[in-house]
């Protein structure tokens, strides 16, 4: 918690509502990249072209986009490409809630945020994380990204313990100036 201009914020809400915004901004500037070949005349070149210029979209280690078409095929994991091609329309998460399904509905739904588990690239382990989908307008795909919770999980340690010490610091101040 913090105080500014006589207004009080607290710190992990606005760090996780930035991170949503992120999100929502990456996905429309993935879907703005690729606008541009809605009305190629070879469209199956098009969509080919708009896949490799979305694989190449990335930020950061673990931050890369995701397509897939409507019925759950995937057509593009930059980081995992064993799945190209792969059906996962049934594919459940560790707690038997099927994934794609969700994801897919939210983008059909106009879009948003989704949480759910899937295999981080970087360490090969599944865990939390927090997507933002849409549909892709002209070929109907999910286009998705996210980031991983323990990230934001990290950056909310780090952040508490930087508030403690702050608190500690002014303690001790108090303390030497009322001794």
């Amino acid at each position: 918690i913090f105080e500014r201009d006589g207004k009080t914020f607290e710190l992990l809400p606005v760090l996780e509502s930035a991170r949503r915004t992120e999100l929502k901004h990456y996905v429309d500037l993935a879907l703005g990249a690729i606008e541009h070949l809605h009305d190629a005349p070879d469209q199956q070149a098009a969509r080919a072209h708009a896949l490799s210029i979305l694989q190449q979209l990335d930020f950061g280690e673990d931050g890369y986009f995701y397509v897939y078409d409507q019925r759950g095929s995937n057509l593009m994991h930059p980081r995992e490409p064993q799945l190209v091609g792969s059906d996962l329309w049934d594919m459940l998460d560790p707690q038997g809630v099927p994934t794609i399904q969700r994801l897919i509905a939210q983008a059909r739904a106009g879009g948003g945020y989704v949480e759910f588990f899937w295999n981080r690239p970087s360490t090969h382990r599944v865990e939390r994380k927090l997507g933002y989908v849409a549909l892709e307008p002209k070929w109907g795909w999910m286009i998705g990204t996210g980031i991983y919770l323990d990230d934001l999980d990290d950056a909310r340690v780090r952040i508490e313990k930087a508030a403690s010490n702050a608190i500690s610091a002014t303690m001790t101040i108090i303390v030497v100036i009322a001794g």
